[in-house]
């Protein structure tokens, strides 16, 4: 039973970052780009930063 909540909790904590990264993609007004413009910006950024 433990090994099933943990996954409920991975899975929440997980979502929830998507939410975050998805409001601050919002928050700049990049919500707004298609979607494969904004993967290509965040490839290139990854890029960058690596």
């Amino acid at each position: 039973m433990d090994e099933v909540n943990l996954k409920i909790k991975e899975r929440k904590m997980r979502t929830r970052r998507f939410i975050e990264i998805g409001g601050l993609v919002a928050n700049v007004k990049l919500d707004q780009l298609p979607t494969n413009t904004l993967f290509g910006a965040i490839v290139s950024l990854k890029e960058t930063l690596t």
